[in-house]
C-alpha cells in the first residue's frame, strides 16, 4: 500500500514537470500544447518557475477575503429571505383570521334578518309577480310607445294626439 502511494506522488511529479511545445500552425498562430508539434516547433519551454512566495501569500489572502465576504453576504441574504418569509406567514395568517371573522359577521346578520317569503316579493304586497296596479290608465293617458319622443313643449289642450275630454 505504501509502495503504490509512493509510486501515485512520482506520477503526479512528473506530469508536473512536462515540457511545454510552442507550435506555429500554417496560419502563423501561435499553440501552446503538451506534445511535440507535427510541423513546426517555434521553441520548448522546459519548467515553467512558479511564483514568488509573496505574491502566492498576497493571493491566498485575496481569495479568503473573497470567501469570506462571500459568505457574510450569502448569510445575510439568507437571513433577509427568512425574515421576509416569516412576515409573508404573520401577514397570511392576519387575512385569515379577518376573512373567518368576516364570514361570522355575515352570518350573524345574516340569522338576524327575516326570511320573506318568494311570493311576497312580487311588485307590491297583495299582487303576485308581474302584475301592475289595477286602474294604471284610469285618466286616459296611457305612453304611446310608437311614437317618438321630441323635445318640443306639448300643448295643454292635446294629450296624445287627442283633445282634453274634461266631460264624463
Amino acid at each position: 500500500m505504501r509502495q503504490l502511494l509512493i509510486l501515485f506522488i512520482l506520477m503526479l511529479s512528473c506530469e508536473a514537470q512536462a515540457e511545454i511545445f510552442v507550435c506555429k500552425d500554417s496560419s502563423n498562430k501561435l499553440t501552446y500544447q503538451d506534445e511535440p508539434c507535427l510541423n513546426q516547433t517555434v521553441r520548448k519551454l522546459k519548467n515553467i518557475p512558479d511564483a514568488p512566495i509573496e505574491d502566492q501569500i498576497l493571493a491566498r489572502e485575496r481569495i479568503d477575503r473573497a470567501n469570506a465576504l462571500s459568505a457574510q453576504r450569502a448569510a445575510t441574504v439568507e437571513l433577509e429571505r427568512q425574515q421576509k418569509q416569516k412576515e409573508f406567514a404573520e401577514l397570511q395568517a392576519i387575512a385569515i383570521e379577518k376573512r373567518k371573522l368576516e364570514l361570522l359577521e355575515q352570518q350573524a346578520n345574516e340569522s338576524q334578518q327575516a326570511t320573506i317569503p318568494q311570493w311576497i316579493l312580487g311588485s307590491r304586497y297583495g299582487y303576485p309577480i308581474g302584475y301592475t296596479r289595477p286602474y294604471a290608465y284610469r285618466d286616459g293617458r296611457k305612453p304611446d310607445f310608437n311614437r317618438p319622443r321630441t323635445n318640443r313643449q306639448r300643448n295643454n289642450q292635446t294629450r296624445n294626439n287627442r283633445p282634453i275630454n274634461n266631460q264624463r
